[in-house]
C-alpha cells in the first residue's frame, strides 16, 4: 500500500471526525433545532392583583436577561384589581375586576391597545381563541352569571358578541377544540364544572367533579385539568377527557390546594414541560407530570419553598428551568409590595425581584 496516501487517509477521517464533535457540541451549546424545545421566556409579566379598596392593581414586567424588574403598567394608569391574565399570541390581556372591565396590552412593550367597555359586576378570568374571540367568566349576585364572548380582532374596538348563562360563580376557563370548561365553585360555592359547546354557545351540561375547584387548564393531549379539594380539604386533580367531558383520571396531592385569599393562582401549566405546578398547604409547590392521558399522568415532586411570605402565584419557564413564585408580604399582603422569587427546578432559590401589592399572575413572554 502507497503509505503517502494512507497517512493522509487517516489524517483526514481524524479531522472529519473532530469536525462532527465540534458541530455537535456546538448544538449542544447554542441548543437544538428541535421545533418541540421550548424558547426561553423574553420576559416574565406579574399581574399584581393589588388592594380591593384602593384599585390598585398593576403590571410588573422581569427581564431574565439583566436582572431587572419595571412596572410596566402602573397602579394609577388601570385603576382597578386584577383578577386574570392571559400572555397570548403577542398580547396580554388582564381583567380589571373592580372596572368591570378586560384591558388589551402589546405583550412585548405593555403599550395599551384597547379596552372594553364595562363588562359586569365581577369580569374573573380570560382565554382567547385565535386572537379574535375572547371568553371572560362574569360572576353575578343579582342575576345568574355567565361567560361573555367578546370579539378582541381589533383590540381597540371591542365588541361584546354573546352571553352564555352558567349560574353559580364561574372562575377559571380552559378551551379545548370544541368545548369551554369553567368551575363553578368560587368561594365554595359548588362542586360542578360546566361545558359549553363552542359552535353553538351554549352549556352542554353541568359536571359532577365531587371537590371545589376554581382552576381549569389543557395540556397538550387535549385533557382538562382541574386541580380542586375536596371536602375533607384534600387536595386533587381531575382530569376529564376534553372532548367527552367524561372523568379519566384522580390524582391525589400531598396537601391542600391553595394560595393567597381572593383572585391569586394557586396553579399553572407549563406546555414546554407538559406539566401542572399546584401551590399547597406550608409552603410547597406540587408538579405533576402530564405527559400521558388519563391515569399516566402522575404526580411528582413536591416542592418545599422557604420563607413566611405567602405565595399568590407561580409559572415555570420550562426552557430556563425556572421555577417564578409570587410572594404577597406577610405582614400586609395587600397593601405592601410583593416579590417573585426564582427557584431551580429542585426548588433552590437563585433570584429575586420586586413586584406590587400581591402578586397573583405570572405569564411567560418569548422574544
Amino acid at each position: 500500500m502507497n503509505m503517502t496516501y494512507f497517512r493522509q487517509t487517516i489524517i483526514f477521517q481524524a479531522f472529519a471526525m473532530t469536525m462532527v464533535l465540534v458541530v455537535l457540541a456546538g448544538c449542544d451549546a447554542f441548543g437544538s433545532d428541535d421545533e418541540d424545545d421550548p424558547d426561553a421566556a423574553g420576559s416574565v409579566l406579574v399581574a399584581n392583583q393589588g388592594n380591593f379598596g384602593d384599585a390598585n392593581g398593576s403590571v410588573t414586567s422581569y427581564d431574565p436577561q439583566t436582572d431587572e424588574a419595571s412596572e410596566a403598567v402602573p397602579a394609577r394608569q388601570l385603576g382597578s384589581i386584577i383578577q386574570g391574565a392571559l400572555a397570548d399570541g403577542g398580547r396580554y390581556y388582564a381583567v380589571a375586576n373592580t372596572a368591570g372591565r378586560l384591558n388589551v396590552y402589546g405583550s412585548q412593550t405593555l403599550d395599551g391597545l384597547g379596552q372594553s367597555r364595562v363588562l359586569g359586576s365581577n369580569p374573573r378570568y380570560v382565554a382567547v381563541a385565535n386572537g379574535e374571540t375572547a371568553y371572560v367568566t362574569n360572576q353575578k349576585f343579582t342575576a345568574p352569571s355567565n361567560v361573555l364572548l367578546l370579539d378582541v380582532a381589533d383590540a381597540g374596538s371591542i365588541t361584546v358578541e354573546d352571553s352564555v348563562e352558567v349560574g353559580y360563580t364561574p372562575e377559571d376557563i380552559a378551551l379545548t377544540e370544541e368545548r369551554a370548561y369553567t368551575p363553578l365553585g368560587g368561594f365554595g360555592d359548588t362542586t360542578l364544572v360546566a361545558a359549553l359547546d363552542r359552535a353553538g354557545r351554549e352549556v352542554i351540561e353541568n359536571i359532577q367533579i365531587d371537590c371545589y375547584a376554581r382552576f381549569a387548564f389543557t395540556d397538550d393531549e387535549g385533557e382538562v385539568l382541574l386541580p380542586c379539594n375536596d371536602a375533607g380539604g384534600n387536595g386533587e386533580v381531575v382530569v376529564l377527557d376534553g372532548e367527552s367531558g367524561n372523568e379519566r383520571a384522580r390524582l391525589s396531592l400531598p396537601g391542600s390546594v391553595t394560595s393567597l385569599r381572593g383572585g391569586t393562582q394557586a396553579a399553572s401549566y407549563a406546555s414546554g414541560s407538559e406539566e401542572l405546578y399546584v401551590v399547597l398547604s406550608e409552603h410547597r409547590i406540587a408538579r405533576i407530570d402530564t405527559d400521558g392521558t388519563g391515569s399516566e399522568n402522575s404526580p411528582g415532586e413536591t416542592l418545599s419553598i422557604g420563607g413566611s411570605d405567602p405565595i399568590g402565584a407561580v409559572g415555570y419557564d420550562a426552557a430556563a428551568g425556572n421555577l417564578y413564585v409570587g410572594r404577597a408580604s406577610a405582614e400586609s399582603p395587600f397593601t405592601q409590595r410583593g416579590s417573585v422569587t426564582i427557584h431551580s427546578r429542585d426548588g433552590l432559590q437563585v433570584g429575586r425581584f420586586e413586584a406590587g401589592n400581591a402578586p397573583a399572575h405570572i405569564s411567560f413572554v418569548q422574544e
